[in-house]
């Protein structure tokens, strides 16, 4: 299928360890009988974008030859001016040669010298062919909308149409058993015409209480061959990744740590695979970790698999450095211990946090400085009035000296406790992680780190 890739991904140029000339050995031959350009580009998809190989200069006969660094199997994209790109397979160690008979064009292009990568190209013409014929049904549906019975006529050409396609593509399946080709269509082929990908978004979870992570792995990847690290370069397995992601995202953390875990075993039947998946999976949470969710399940990893010595492409360096970080976060994780601190009153007492004899507690971190500190003040006290017959203490902190009037305020009022840090408040701002003010905590029975950085609205929820 034609591609039209974003200009700023096809300028990137990354190289992976292992690359050498053409997959196995061999060469790659491109021939355009109606050169129009000096150039072409040669990219391949990884995660979420697409990435140059190499730029291929056309001679005055339209051939070019790419003699770079291995290309291991995946997906590939012959670019043509920064935009238009055609995509063919490299799977085996044989010489392989591309021609274009015309203007570039996916009907116009041909691949020789191996026996998948010519079996690709087929089922391309075949899929854009297929394409082409139920667009053009739909259209002859919607001119003739009107006379009876003709939805059901063009439903039925479509139906039949698509059913043609699908044996097709299984046909080129049962063809090529245990090859890329065969895994990369399999996947293609669940994603196009199984429906229980559709049907459980559509429906919901597949449990009516929450996305059981299990029942998710099996949808997303009964059909990934995790053997297979050719699948890491193309357009299929990224998005079924992310799909993953969001679906286990419902979920409480540890929920989402287990569909992770999952997901990792998974990805171990093979080395390259688990170095992708597991470091996708680490990048996406670290980018996610200012959300207190995200941020525990970034740990998690961390600590499982990085720092337990389970990820042997990090060098030490890097490991320093993130166990740095992790020590300084996993102390206020979801799940973690609140940390003792010794607080003040305002009669000068001084009080030990966390209290014994409550079911939660509140940390309502805040300053004097800080507008939307007295709207977030007003916005819980309402909040603690109309529960205030649990046993729940709100631990209201002053994160400064100033005078705001909210201590006066509202300090009167049974289990809401104002006061102020006794020692140097940057130093309990380090502790807890504060990125900003207002900021409230919510402590459970246990005394562990129920929730951080949420919203009023929020608690009732929370508490349930």
């Amino acid at each position: 299928m034609i591609k039209k890739l974003p200009d700023i991904l096809i300028i990137i140029f990354l190289i992976f360890a292992g690359f050498g000339r053409l997959y196995g050995g061999g060469t790659l031959e491109i021939f355009i009988k109606k050169p129009h350009i000096p150039f072409v580009q040669l990219a391949y998809y990884y995660g979420p974008g697409v990435y140059l190989v190499d730029t291929l200069s056309l001679d005055q006969d339209g051939h070019a030859q790419y003699t770079g660094n291995t290309l291991p199997a995946g997906i590939y994209l012959i670019v043509f001016n920064d935009t238009i790109s055609f995509e063919f397979m490299i799977s085996g160690d044989q010489d392989l040669k591309i021609e274009f008979a015309g203007t570039p064009d996916i009907l116009n292009m041909s691949v020789s010298g191996n026996r998948e990568s010519e079996a690709f190209n087929g089922f391309l013409k075949e899929q854009l062919k297929t394409h082409h014929e139920i667009e053009n049904l739909k259209k002859q549906a919607h001119k003739n909308a009107l006379v009876v019975d003709s939805l059901k006529y063009y439903k039925e050409k479509i139906d039949q149409t698509e059913a043609e396609y699908q044996l097709k593509l299984e046909t080129i399946i049962n063809n090529y058993p245990g090859t890329f080709l065969a895994d990369y269509l399999s996947l293609l082929k669940t994603l196009e015409f199984s429906g229980y990908k559709k049907s459980a978004l559509r429906n919901g979870p597949v449990s009516p209480d929450k996305n059981i992570p299990s029942d998710y792995l099996n949808i997303y990847f009964e059909q990934v061959n995790f053997y297979n690290p050719g699948l890491i370069r193309t357009p299929l397995l990224y998005p079924q990744i992310e799909e993953y992601l969001k679906q286990i995202a419902v979920n409480p953390w540890e929920e989402i740590i287990e569909g992770v875990n999952l997901l990792i075993n998974k990805s171990s039947a093979n080395e390259k695979m688990y170095q992708y998946i597991l470091t996708l999976l680490f990048n996406h949470y670290y980018t996610l970790k200012a959300d207190p969710v995200n941020e525990r399940v970034y740990i998690q990893i961390a600590q499982d698999y990085y720092l337990a010595c389970k990820a042997p492409w990090a060098d030490s360096t890097f490991i320093d450095k993130l166990s740095i970080e992790v020590d300084r976060l996993i102390v206020t994780m979801l799940g973690a211990p609140v940390p003792p601190i010794v607080l003040t009153d305002l009669t000068g007492k001084e009080i030990q946090f966390p209290f014994a004899n409550a079911d939660y507690q509140i940390l309502y971190f805040w300053d004097s400085n800080c507008k939307l500190c007295t709207r977030l003040t007003q916005e819980l006290f309402t909040w603690y009035i109309s529960v205030k017959n649990k046993n729940i203490k709100v631990v209201s902190i002053q994160m400064d000296t100033g005078e705001s009037g909210i201590e006066n305020q509202y300090s009167d009022s049974p289990g809401w406790i104002y006061t102020s840090y006794t020692g140097d408040p940057t130093a309990l701002q380090k502790l807890f992680n504060l990125n900003y003010v207002p900021a409230l905590f919510l402590i459970g029975p246990d005394n562990r780190i129920v929730a951080k950085y949420f919203q009023v609205g929020e608690l009732d929820g929370l508490l349930e």
